[in-house]
């Protein structure tokens, strides 16, 4: 039941996804499609955007955002191809993100699928898409903190936190936790 809902959803949205890239349709039509198809669902923001980010990050691993097309060879060309990625699509994603729901799944989804390429370039690229989430404005603090906190959840060295636990994930999350911050405090100051 569910499952295969899912699956359908997932199909009919890369579906749309691939049709608009081919005729290379504007965001707002893009949005329109999907929008639509997630109401006649009856989906959430949350499951649109799973399926967004998963179908533009299997596009970025079959090198459609590489120089030359080809799937990236090397953890810097993976890295460059996920950055490429989120760039073109920075601001359909944008429009999907209602609240830290869809923040936290965006990083959901970037976590899954760098645990199913853990024999290719992707490998090791999860703290750099993180930070490419945020960089592009498309995760804020919130997003952030609600996949810290479920990730907490399990204990030290479980599966589910082994991107999280990586070093340089760590040195990432308390990057932009300082980023955070300063906005933050930076914001308020000029207050008369």
């Amino acid at each position: 039941g569910e499952a295969l809902g899912q699956d359908l959803f997932a199909q009919g949205i890369r579906d749309i996804l691939d049709n608009c890239e081919k005729d290379n349709a504007p965001i707002t039509n893009i949005l329109m499609e999907i929008n639509c198809f997630k109401y006649a669902e009856n989906k959430e923001y949350v499951d649109l955007a799973r399926q967004v980010l998963g179908w533009a990050l299997a596009r970025a691993a079959t090198g459609a955002y590489s120089d030359g097309g080809a799937p990236p060879a090397q953890q810097k060309l993976a890295v460059a191809a996920l950055d490429a990625c989120l760039d073109k699509w920075k601001p359909m994603m944008k429009k999907i993100v209602q609240d830290e729901s869809e923040q936290c799944e965006f990083i959901e989804t970037l976590e899954q699928f760098v645990m199913e390429h853990q024999h290719d370039a992707f490998a090791g690229t999860f703290p750099f898409g993180l930070k490419a989430l945020w960089v592009t404005d498309i995760i804020e603090s919130e997003g952030v903190q609600l996949w810290t906190e479920r990730r907490k959840v399990f204990e030290e060295g479980a599966p589910e936190r082994s991107l999280f636990d990586s070093k340089l994930t760590q040195q990432i999350l308390a990057m932009l936790a300082e980023e955070s911050s300063d906005e933050e405090s930076g914001s308020g100051s000029s207050e008369d």
